[in-house]
């Protein structure tokens, strides 16, 4: 799941475009915020913004080298396969620049996994 971080105050720098927490590592990148399919969680701070899992596989599938490796990033969609709806997967790629690697996905969405 992306979580993407809105008027925190932080200053954006070159060597601040990730962040080590306990749990993993936090990448920002530049994003049209409106083009996203997200939604409004509440969390301990206070609202933040969240990708579904389908923006989240399109994401990981379209840049599956922004993390550590393509492996990885093939892992991580592997394992959101039961949250993403076909319909909604298939009705965001839609609206976006298709890939093979996410063409590849939502056809076999609904099926068991390789």
């Amino acid at each position: 799941m992306n979580v993407l971080i809105q008027q925190t105050g932080l200053q954006e720098s070159a060597s601040a475009r990730h962040v080590e927490l306990p749990m993993g590592e936090a990448r920002f990148v530049k994003r049209d915020v409106g083009k996203l399919d997200a939604q409004l969680e509440a969390a301990d701070l206070g609202q933040i913004l969240v990708t579904t899992p389908e923006q989240t596989a399109y994401d990981l599938l379209t840049r599956p080298t922004l993390g550590t490796t393509p492996q990885e990033a093939h892992a991580a969609v592997e394992n959101l396969r039961p949250q993403v709806g076909p319909a909604r997967f298939r009705a965001l790629v839609a609206k976006k620049r298709r890939k093979a690697a996410v063409h590849e996905f939502g056809q076999t969405l609904g099926r068991e996994p390789r």
